[in-house]
This record gives C-alpha cells, structure tokens and sequence, in this order.
C-alpha cells in the first residue's frame, strides 16, 4: 500500500500539472468548455484535470500541450520534481527522431530509453528507483504503454531528472496562439 505522503506528492503533480494547463488556457481566451470541445474531452473531465483532481495520460497530455501550442520544455519549467528546481540541462535529445514518430508512445519509449542510457542505469535499477517491475519499463521503451502523469514523474524521479529537461525531447508546435475560439 502507498504512504499518505507519496500519495500526497502525486497529487500535487497532479494539482501543478491542471493549474498550468488551466493558466495556458485562460491566456488563449478559451473558457474550459471551449477548450474541452476543441479537444475532444468532456468538459466535466477538463474541469477535473485543471481542478488537479483528474490524472491525465500521457497521450491526453500530448494532445492538450498540441492544442495550448505550448512548448512542452516551457510549459514545465515550473513543475519541479521533489526538493530544489535545477536549471535544465542542453545535452542532446531525440527531438528530430521524435520528429518522424507518429505515435507518442513511441516518443515518450524513446526519451525514456535515451534518458535512462545517458544516466547509465539498467532496466531493472531503474525499475527499482521507481517501484514497477522491469516488464513496465521495457513496455514504455517498447512505446508499448501510456502512464499517467504521475507514474511519469515518478519514472523521472528515478531518473532525477526535471521535466522540462525531459520534455525537450519532443517536438511539439512552438509557441503561437491557435485561432480565437467563436464567441
């Protein structure tokens, strides 16, 4: 069973996560339920997520980061794992790999794999600092799966790695405003 603590952290990832994406789209002029219908989502869903009350996938958040036009190293320059931000570091990525992948579960197999190397860990010590079995971890490399956004910060946890640092592996839309939704 989990801790009241670590529970407790993952809902804090989970509360920064919503007030961010709540924050892009409120400076986009997009009500919540625009936004959600703009993006396929319930709007009572959207509501949850912004409220940090829902935790999205990893797909659902590539999806939202595609309609904020938000670039994903930006976006989670103030979502910081446990203890002190550090600044973000400029080694390589895979963002013009990442380019050519069409599914994200495929990017994020492929960050994950690059960011585990560069730190010189194993499968299975990684899957230990985590807490998930080796298969899991194999599973996300293989861009066979889609954690929530907390199972993500805890994998970058392990990694001890923030996620703006991890996020500049993907090559999503740069900074511009989407069209003004309909009045």
């Amino acid at each position: 069973m989990r801790s009241a603590s670590k529970q407790q952290v993952d809902q804090s990832y989970v509360h920064s996560l919503g007030e961010a994406i709540r924050f892009e789209r409120d400076s986009l002029g997009y009500t919540q339920e625009g936004f959600a219908e703009r993006i396929g989502f319930d709007r009572g869903y959207m509501g949850r997520v912004e409220r940090g009350e829902s935790n999205l996938t990893f797909g659902k958040l590539i999806i939202v980061l595609r309609a904020l036009g938000a670039k994903p190293r930006d976006f989670f320059r103030e979502i910081h794992l446990r203890g002190q931000p550090r600044d973000v570091s400029t080694d390589p990525s895979i963002k013009k790999e990442n380019a050519q992948r069409e599914n994200v579960s495929d990017m994020l197999g492929a960050a994950l794999k690059l960011e585990r190397h560069r730190f010189e860990l194993t499968q299975e010590e990684l899957a230990a600092r985590v807490g998930k079995s080796r298969s899991y971890i194999i599973s996300l490399e293989c861009g066979h799966g889609n954690p929530t956004f907390t199972v993500l910060m805890q994998i970058l946890e392990g990694l001890a790695i923030e996620p703006a640092e991890f996020f500049r592996h993907f090559p999503l839309p740069k900074r511009k405003r989407p069209p003004k939704p309909p009045a």
